[in-house]
């Protein structure tokens, strides 16, 4: 199925093309597709280059497409999983019932086929046959029929897949769609034991398959000895096998050469040569490029060979690999159903908030059509009564709009240029308003506090009050010098900063249960992701001290590996049924900052006070 799925890629993406307008994407863009496949570690950098230099949705589009196919010639599940729902649902917003749209599901189900669950992949392929165009979208229907064929095929429905793939063999033309059909029916014949079958549907395919250096070459030749090594040929297994090990070691094909050896273990345990079959298991061990599957067989067959020879060291030690292989497996499945049942639950989240959206809509929508109606006529009345009275002075009216719509821009523009220059003096007094309180007004203050504790004079009582009284100040102007300055956030520990914020909260009288579980690799990261954290920390528990009336907050700050993670709770009187949009400056502040660090928030209203939940992508 890997082999088939790398072969569906190929085939599909070698028809297509887009502008060659070469500006600096299309020059990046061309690099990547050159490399993407044959050196994908290579292809990274100018790929995560590619998404930067993306401005049009076509680009951004494009982007999302050649990160999915790199992560996934890496082998990053996790990020190939990511960037392919990206872009589908990039598709879905921007390009619905287009082109774009169809070929982002097909490389969603294509991608996706070893790390989504079956019933996500059905749902967005039967989801985008349901509206598509035959006549238009001949190719792409095909191929997602042929998708949901090679699913079903996973699954076990055999009869169902079959279907399937003769239903995309109607709609897909040329001669490397016939290749890979036949490939597919052959599989079918496998899977039922009809060997015969198979024989003649790969034979065919090998008729069509003109290239000897292509890459289906060596795998039909693969699948067409297999086939003889059941219908016990063995003269025509061995000489296949090893035609296409030939021009896979020839092509540099190397991801098939562990299930070649593996076919020849097969006729070697059908001619009973133990010699060659222990031969065969080995190589087929050897060039395994980590395909789990495959590699389980390779196992079997290791466990096999021992029990023959009465070596029962040896056959345990492939039986217990053989099994903890399979729980890997097993393990793997059940995540990536686990990650499904997120995703859908999720999905089904968002299908309701959207359904409250578009009935919220609908009806502005009325609204709006019965006053654009209103505006409407009485627009027309006013052409008509000015049409009649005041036709003489047509052109007189035109030339004083124009005069005083040249002049409000006029005086637009200058706004505009005293806003900027209003804004940046008060960025310099800021600046110089933060010097003075730091280093002239708290210098002094210092100094006033050690003359005093130095002089005899004074009755201690009366010292100790105004040293009291003189410390507060003290610190009061250094705190408000910090609040000025952000860049002084950067010259303390990420820690102690949040510990500084908690001790605002106690000297409230608000009792605090934090837990802060974080690295010193938070004080590396940049400095204006490092002023933003802070930002929104302090406006959070800014609110919780103005508005919140609570007695109690817990504060939880910790991280895993991708993600910084805030999870703050208190127990006071809640968002009121507030949402986000309608809330105060403080939380649209807070969506801000966690916005502009590419994070996600979800607010909650609980029984008795509020949570936020923020999580912050490390990288």
């Amino acid at each position: 199925m890997k082999f088939i799925k790398l072969f569906l890629l190929l085939f599909f993406y070698s028809s297509f093309s887009q502008s060659q307008n070469q500006s600096d994407f299309e020059i990046v863009k061309k690099r990547v597709k050159e490399n993407y496949f044959t050196e994908p570690k290579a292809a990274l950098k100018d790929v995560m280059l590619l998404k930067k230099l993306a401005k049009t949705n076509i680009e951004k589009n494009t982007a999302f497409q050649y990160l999915g196919y790199v992560h996934n010639f890496l082998g990053n599940s996790d990020s190939t999983r990511f960037y392919i729902q990206t872009r589908l649902n990039f598709a879905k917003k921007h390009f619905k019932n287009s082109n774009e749209y169809y070929q982002a599901i097909i490389d969603y189900s294509n991608q996706g086929m070893e790390i989504i669950d079956s019933y996500v992949l059905i749902k967005e392929l039967t989801e985008g046959l349901s509206n598509i165009d035959e006549q238009k979208f001949s190719k792409e229907k095909g191929l997602m029929f042929m998708l949901l064929g090679d699913i079903l095929l996973r699954d076990g429905e055999v009869d169902k897949a079959n279907n399937y793939f003769d239903k995309s063999f109607d709609l897909i033309t040329g001669e490397l769609v016939k290749v890979d059909y036949y490939l597919r029916k052959s599989s079918i014949c496998i899977k039922k034991q009809k060997y015969k079958e198979s024989k003649d549907h790969l034979l065919n395919a090998l008729n069509h398959t003109n290239k000897k250096n292509s890459y289906a070459y060596p795998l039909i030749l693969n699948k067409l000895g297999y086939t003889y090594v059941m219908l016990k040929d063995t003269k025509k297994a061995k000489e296949t096998l090893k035609e296409s090990l030939y021009f896979q070691n020839k092509n540099g094909f190397h991801n098939l050469t562990s299930e070649a050896y593996l076919n020849l273990y097969y006729l070697a345990k059908l001619q009973n040569n133990l010699p060659l079959e222990k031969e065969y298991l080995t190589k087929a061990l050897e060039t395994n490029e980590n395909d789990i599957y495959l590699k389980k067989e390779i196992y079997l067959g290791f466990k096999t060979f021992y029990s023959k020879l009465g070596d029962l060291e040896n056959e345990n030690n492939y039986l217990v690999k053989f099994n903890k292989l399979n729980d890997s497996i097993f393990n793997l499945e059940r995540g990536k159903l686990k990650t499904d049942i997120e995703s859908r639950f999720q999905l089904k989240e968002s299908i309701k908030e959207i359904s409250h959206k578009e009935k919220i809509i609908k009806k502005d929508a009325r609204i709006k059509v019965l006053y654009g109606i209103g505006i409407g006529l009485l627009f027309l009345l006013i052409l008509v009564i000015l049409f009649i009275y005041f036709y003489k002075i047509r052109v007189q009216e035109k030339l004083r709009k124009s005069q005083k719509k040249l002049h409000e821009e006029q005086l637009k523009l200058m706004q505009e240029d005293q806003r900027k220059e209003i804004i940046k003096e008060k960025f310099n007094e800021r600046k110089k308003l933060s010097m003075e309180l730091h280093d002239g007004i708290a210098n002094e203050i210092g100094t006033l506090k050690l003359n005093i504790s130095n002089d005899s004079n004074f009755n201690n009582e009366n010292i100790n009050s105004i040293l009291s009284k003189i410390d507060k100040l003290y610190n009061d102007v250094r705190n408000f010098s910090h609040e000025l300055d952000p860049e002084n956030i950067t010259e303390v520990e990420f820690s102690q900063l949040v510990n500084n914020l908690c001790l605002l909260i106690e000297k409230k009288g608000i009792k605090t249960h934090k837990k802060i579980l974080i690295t010193k690799d938070i004080d590396n990261l940049e400095e204006p992701v490092l002023i933003n954290l802070y930002r929104i920390l302090q406006e959070i528990i800014n609110n919780i001290i103005k508005h919140a009336k609570a007695t109690e907050v817990q504060l939880e700050i910790y991280e895993d590996d991708n993600e910084l993670i805030f999870f703050v709770k208190d127990n006071g009187v809640g968002l009121i049924n507030q949402s986000i949009e309608k809330a105060g400056i403080g939380l649209k502040n807070i969506k801000k900052r966690v916005e502009h660090l590419h994070g996600t928030y979800e607010f909650s209203t609980l029984e008795k006070g509020t949570s936020i939940l923020i999580k912050i992508p490390k990288k």
